[in-house]
């Protein structure tokens, strides 16, 4: 495939994703401007587990799972929030090239990591540290450039409905949701 329509996802080994998360950034690729205005692309909306699901002993492993576990039932705590953030690299989607390129460029032409590099998860560290470093760092100095990456805004995620607000997930991470690890303007209310 063509380098500048082909684009890249990521996971994690164990996480999960919505049925319509490939459909979803394929139509929002092909709406975009071409590689020198936009090179990567991102949803700032994940799953996560609660505290009240950590000691749950059967994991979500269905989208309609995920589904029931961000509703409370019965009163009860819901088992799974969903949560504007943009500080996973699951979140992303890379031209091809862009993925190439960084890949092949020495370390110190990538300029240098922020802190946000070191929010990396150790588990990540199968695909390359270096490598991990790099696409964050780059994605956290580049995203703010409105000419590099593309945002869908939380707010599209919302729905109403009869029964209250929707909002749709794109990706179900299985490290709990936390107040103290979330960026300071993405952190849950407490």
């Amino acid at each position: 495939p063509s380098l500048d329509t082909s684009w890249v996802l990521f996971s994690e080994q164990d996480g999960l994703w919505h049925p319509g998360r490939t459909a979803f950034f394929r139509n929002f690729a092909r709406q975009v401007p071409g590689p020198p205005e936009c090179l990567a692309l991102l949803t700032p909306v994940i799953a996560r587990p609660t505290a009240a699901d950590a000691d749950a002993p059967e994991l979500l492993r269905k989208a309609i799972e995920v589904n029931r576990a961000v509703r409370s039932v019965g009163g009860s705590a819901p088992r799974a929030v969903i949560l504007e953030e943009r500080s996973e690299l699951v979140q992303f989607c890379l031209r091809r090239q862009l993925l190439a390129d960084i890949l092949a460029a020495p370390e110190e032409h990538l300029g240098t990591c922020d802190a946000e590099a070191s929010m990396l998860p150790s588990s990540s560290s199968s695909f390359g540290g270096s490598c991990l470093t790099r696409l964050r760092s780059l994605i956290n100095n580049g995203c703010g450039s409105a000419s590099f990456c593309r945002e869908v805004p939380f707010a599209q995620f919302k729905e109403s409905t009869p029964a209250g607000e929707s909002i749709m997930w794109m990706y179900y991470s299985r490290r709990l949701a936390s107040v103290e690890s979330a960026p300071p303007e993405c952190a849950p209310e407490r």
